[in-house]
C-alpha cells in the first residue's frame, strides 16, 4: 500500500510540476522576457553545412531548441559525407543520413549510424530521370536529397529537387521555376519501390520538401520551398508554405499561405521541448541567418518569432553565424552528451581522448604489429630498418626509436632499396619482411622479399639475423606473411609481365615457401591502371569477426593521386590457395579526399587494439601531384563492422579532424 501511495504522490507532483509551468509560460506578457522550458530527458541535433564549406557536415546542438551551439569547436564532424544533410531513424532505431556529391551527382548516397558520431556508406541510388510523368525532359539533377521514414507503413520516403528547364543566363529563374518535387519509397535504402514520380501535382516550383505526421488526423502534411520568384503575381515566392493530405503520397492540395518571408528556404521541424509547439526553422540564403516561426498546431496559428537581432533583450532563440541547409531533430541527453564529448571543443582537456592525423610528418610504407599494450611500428627509411615502439600508436613523434639493421655497405643482393618493412612475432621470435633491390640494380627485375629473425624477446635488443631472400618465383615487392587455419601463408606483389600482381603461397616456416604460387588477383580494373602502370601491391591480412580472411592491397602506380585501396575477400575455410576462393571488391574501399587534403591514400597495414578495435594505416600525401616521396605520411582510422561481419571503412580525414584514439 505505501508502494502505491508514493507512486501516486510523484504522479500527482510530476502533473503539479507541468502545470505550473504551463501557467508561468501563460502568465508571460507579450514581448516580456521567457525562460525557455528545458526538459531534461530531451536535447537536439542540427546536423548542417556552413556558407565557409558548403555540401560539408557540421553538427549543432541544444536542450531547449531554442538555443544552439556548434561542436568540435566549429570544425566538421565528418569529411566523408557531402550533401544537404537530412537524417531520419528507421524502424531498427539506426539512423540514416543522405547526400549527393553535387547537383550533377547521378546518386544519391547514403550514410548508418547506431550514435550519430561515426556515419559508415550504406549505400547509392541511382534514379532513372527519364519519361516522369508529368516532367517530361527532365534535366539530370538531383537537389537537396531528403529522408523521411513512415512509421505507420515501415517505409523511408526519398524525396529531391529535379528541373527540366536549362538555365540562361538573361533569365536564370526558369530553371528554378521548372523544379518539381519527386520521389520514391524504400523499405531498406537499398532496393526502391517503381520509378521516381512527382509529389505534388501542383503548377508550380517546389524544393526542399520535408514531411510530417499530421497533428490534426491520420495524414500528413507537407512543407515545403515555393520556388516561383516573388512578384505582385506571385507573392508568395521563395517562401515557406505547407500542403496536408489524407494519405503520405498524396493527392496534396494547393499549399497555404506563407509560413515565412520571402527568401526562405531548407525548412527543417522539431517538437518544443514542452510537447505543445512545433518550431520551424528555415534559412535566409545564402547563409544570412536563421529565421523561425512557431504554432501550436501544424495547422496554425503561425508567427515569426524574433532572434539574432543583435539585440539580447529581443531575442527567444540564438543560431551560430554561418550555419546553412540541414535537419534538426529530436534526441535524449545520453545521445547529448555522448555527441558533445565525442567532438569537443579545442580545450587541451577535451582533445586529450583524440588525435589528429598524420602521425608523423613522412612515413611512407607504414606497418604497425602490437603485442599486449605495446605497438610496434614502422616505415620505409630506403637504407636502414628501424624500430618504433609506444603503448600509445597516436604519439609516435615521442616513441622509443631504435636502429636495428643498416643495409650493407658492401655490394649485395639486398644493397639498396629498403622498403616496406613489416615486424611479425611467429613461434617467440621476432621476424622482419622487408623488399629490397640488389646492389647496382635498383630496378624491377633485381627486386625481392628479405627476412631478418630475431629469438630475443625483445625486438629492440638481441641480434638480428640475416635470413636471405625468400624464394619466389617471381621477382616482387611488399611481402607479408599470415596465418588461417593452422596454416601459415606468404602474400607478395610479383612483376609478371607488364602488371603487377598479388601471389600467394604456403610456407613451412617463417623462412621457406612450400608449393606452388598462385595468383589471385590481377589489375583488371580502371581504378587500378592509373599514373600509367598496372599495379596491385602492398598487401595486408586481416581476419573478420566470423572467420572471414581479407586481403587489402593498393592499385596503379603510387605517383598517381589515384593510388587507392582495394579489398579480397575469402570465406571462413576456404583454400586460400585456390584463386577461386578470392573475390575482389571492383572499386576501392579508401580512396583520396580532396575536400579533406588527403592524396594517394595507400600501402596499408591492419592492427588491433587491446579493446579489439580493428584500425588501418597507410600512408597518403597532403596535396595533389607529390609523387612517391617521403613526404608520404602515416596516419591511422579504425574500420567499423556491419552486421554481417563485413568491413566498413572510413574515407580518409585531413588534419582538421579531431578522432578518437584507439581503445
Amino acid at each position: 500500500m505505501a508502494r502505491r501511495s508514493s507512486g501516486m504522490v510523484a504522479l500527482i507532483l510530476a502533473l503539479t510540476a507541468a502545470i505550473t509551468a504551463d501557467a508561468q509560460q501563460a502568465q508571460v506578457p507579450p514581448g516580456a522576457p521567457e525562460t525557455p522550458y528545458v526538459d531534461p530527458a530531451k536535447a537536439y541535433l542540427f546536423a548542417h553545412m556552413t556558407k565557409a564549406r558548403y555540401g560539408v557536415l557540421y553538427y549543432s546542438v541544444s536542450e531547449d531548441g531554442l538555443h544552439w551551439r556548434q561542436v568540435n569547436g566549429g570544425r566538421p564532424v565528418s569529411e566523408d559525407y557531402h550533401g544537404h544533410a537530412s537524417i531520419a531513424r528507421g524502424a531498427d532505431g539506426r539512423y540514416f543520413l543522405v547526400g549527393n556529391k553535387s547537383d550533377e551527382d547521378p546518386y544519391i548516397r547514403f550514410w548508418v549510424s547506431d550514435d550519430l558520431i561515426r556515419w559508415t556508406p550504406w549505400g547509392n541510388y541511382k534514379p532513372d530521370l527519364s519519361n516522369i510523368p508529368g516532367h517530361a525532359r527532365a534535366l539530370q539533377r538531383i537537389g537537396a536529397p531528403k529522408l523521411f521514414f513512415d512509421q505507420r507503413s515501415g517505409k523511408f520516403l526519398l524525396t529531391w529537387h529535379t528541373p527540366n528547364v536549362p538555365g540562361d543566363p538573361k533569365d536564370p529563374e526558369r530553371y528554378w521555376a521548372s523544379q518539381r518535387t519527386l520521389y520514391v519509397q524504400s523499405r531498406d535504402l537499398k532496393t526502391f519501390e517503381g520509378r521516381p514520380r512527382r509529389l505534388f501535382d501542383w503548377d508550380m516550383a517546389t524544393i526542399d520538401t520535408i514531411l510530417q505526421p499530421d497533428d490534426a488526423g491520420p495524414g500528413y502534411c507537407a512543407i515545403v520551398k515555393d520556388e516561383r520568384y516573388p512578384s505582385y503575381d506571385w507573392t508568395t515566392g521563395k517562401t515557406i508554405r505547407m500542403s496536408c493530405a489524407p494519405s503520405l503520397t498524396g493527392p496534396y492540395p494547393q499549399p497555404g499561405p506563407p509560413l515565412s518571408p520571402n527568401f526562405r528556404e531548407a525548412p527543417t521541424l522539431i517538437r518544443a521541448p514542452n510537447d505543445q509547439d512545433w518550431l520551424l526553422y528555415y534559412e535566409q540564403y545564402a547563409g544570412t541567418s536563421y529565421g523561425l516561426s512557431k504554432a501550436p498546431r501544424l495547422r496554425g496559428p503561425w508567427y515569426q518569432v524574433s532572434g539574432n537581432s543583435g539585440v539580447a533583450a529581443w531575442d527567444r532563440y540564438a543560431m551560430p553565424a554561418g550555419l546553412r541547409h540541414g535537419s534538426m531533430i529530436q534526441i535524449d541527453r545520453k545521445q547529448y552528451d555522448a555527441i558533445v564529448a565525442a567532438f569537443p571543443d579545442n580545450d587541451s582537456k577535451a582533445k586529450a581522448g583524440t588525435f589528429t592525423n598524420p602521425l608523423l610528418p613522412s612515413g611512407p610504407d607504414p606497418s604497425v604489429y602490437r603485442e599486449g599494450d605495446t605497438y610496434y611500428y614502422m616505415h620505409t627509411l630506403g637504407d636502414r630498418l628501424e624500430i618504433w615502439r609506444t603503448k600509445n600508436i597516436t604519439d609516435l613523434a615521442n616513441a622509443e626509436r631504435k636502429l636495428v639493421w643498416q643495409a650493407p655497405s658492401q655490394p649485395a643482393p639486398n644493397g639498396v632499396a629498403i622498403w616496406a618493412p613489416e615486424l611479425h612475432r611467429i613461434n617467440g621470435s621476432w621476424y622482419i619482411y622487408y623488399t629490397a633491390a640488389e646492389t647496382g640494380h635498383n630496378d624491377d627485375a633485381h627486386r625481392g622479399i628479405f627476412v631478418l629473425r630475431n629469438n630475443a624477446s625483445d625486438p629492440l635488443t638481441g641480434a638480428w639475423q640475416d635470413m636471405g631472400k625468400l624464394k619466389t618465383r617471381y621477382a616482387g615487392i611488399d611481402g607479408t606473411t599470415f596465418a588461417a587455419g593452422g596454416k601459415r601463408y606468404f602474400v607478395y606483389s610479383p612483376y609478371v609481365g607488364p602488371d603487377s600482381v598479388l601471389s600467394i603461397v604456403a610456407m613451412r616456416d617463417p623462412v621457406t615457401l612450400e608449393g606452388p604460387e598462385t595468383i589471385i588477383a590481377r589489375p583488371d580494373q580502371s581504378w587500378e591502371r592509373q599514373g600509367g602502370r598496372q599495379i596491385l601491391e602492398g598487401p595486408a591480412f586481416f581476419e573478420g569477426p566470423r572467420g572471414d580472411i581479407y586481403l587489402s592491397y593498393s592499385g596503379s602506380a603510387c605517383w598517381s593521386d589515384d593510388y587507392a585501396v582495394g579489398l579480397l575477400h575469402a570465406k571462413p575455410g576456404s583454400d586460400l590457395l585456390d584463386a577461386k576462393s578470392w573475390t575482389k571488391r571492383l572499386q576501392p574501399v579508401v580512396a583520396k579526399s580532396a575536400a579533406a587534403g588527403v592524396y594517394a591514400p595507400g600501402h596499408n597495414g591492419f592492427f588491433t587494439t587491446p579493446g579489439g578495435e580493428t584500425w588501418i594505416v597507410y600512408h597518403a600525401n597532403p596535396g595533389p601531384d607529390m609523387r612517391c616521396t617521403p613526404k608520404r605520411s602515416p596516419r591511422i582510422q579504425r574500420v567499423e563492422w556491419s552486421r554481417d561481419g563485413q568491413p566498413v571503412f572510413a574515407q580518409p580525414v585531413g588534419s582538421a579532424r579531431q578522432l578518437a584514439k584507439p581503445r
